[in-house]
């Protein structure tokens, strides 16, 4: 799981891969030094997190070109902008909290 997530991450922040696959490094050696899994378990731990998550990464390129939002990366995700407010019609507080002693216009 520590790998599917570093290879993951690492996609959007690609300075911090080599901490986060140290890490995951360090997962892994802490489960066998315990004594919880076997070295060929966590290896094949290692390598099926990594592929299923480079499989992640791929589904949804594939799919953000299918639908012509162009490349898929950190920069280009649809994130609300919130620098306006979008989310409450002009005037709702002070028509809703006109009463209240906690709202300061």
């Amino acid at each position: 799981m520590s790998f599917l997530a570093a290879t993951v991450v690492s996609r959007f922040h690609p300075e911090y891969a080599k901490y986060l696959y140290a890490f995951s490094f360090i997962v892994v050696l802490s489960r066998v030094y315990v004594g919880v899994h076997f070295p060929g378990d966590v290896l094949a731990g290692v390598i099926i997190g990594i592929m299923i998550g480079k499989g992640m990464l791929m589904v949804a390129e594939r799919k953000r070109i299918f639908f012509g939002t162009g490349k898929f990366n950190r920069y280009h995700l649809d994130l609300p902008d919130l620098s306006k407010n979008t989310l409450m019609p002009e005037g709702f507080l002070e028509q809703h909290h006109k009463h209240s002693s906690y709202y300061q216009p």
